[in-house]
């Protein structure tokens, strides 16, 4: 699957990681990606962006692009979801510029 997602992409999204081991995956995949050329942004919220800037500095790359939400995503209203997503375009468009 992740020679898949790197032959056939050109920016990766990767979450959401809202809970402890989502969290550390979702940082690893990033930053795996990050090192085969592929820019990759964490979505994370508020609750487990500490623990995903841990991990990041952990697996070695401190730097690694977090989209942080709020807190919690499963359980909210698909609405609330939405609005949270649409004023989440303009950040992952910025941590993706050089």
């Amino acid at each position: 699957m992740f020679e898949r997602v790197v032959a056939e992409s050109d920016v990766v999204i990767t979450g959401t990681a809202d809970c402890g081991s989502c969290t550390a995956y979702s940082v690893h995949d990033a930053i795996e990606l990050e090192k085969v050329g592929k820019p990759a942004i964490v979505v994370t919220t508020t609750q487990f962006a500490p623990i995903a800037e841990t991990m990041a500095q952990h697996f070695g790359l401190p730097a690694t692009r977090r989209l942080v939400l709020p807190h919690p995503i499963g359980g909210t209203a698909p609405d609330v979801l939405e609005r949270w997503a649409d004023e989440a375009v303009d950040r992952a468009l910025t941590l993706l510029r050089p």
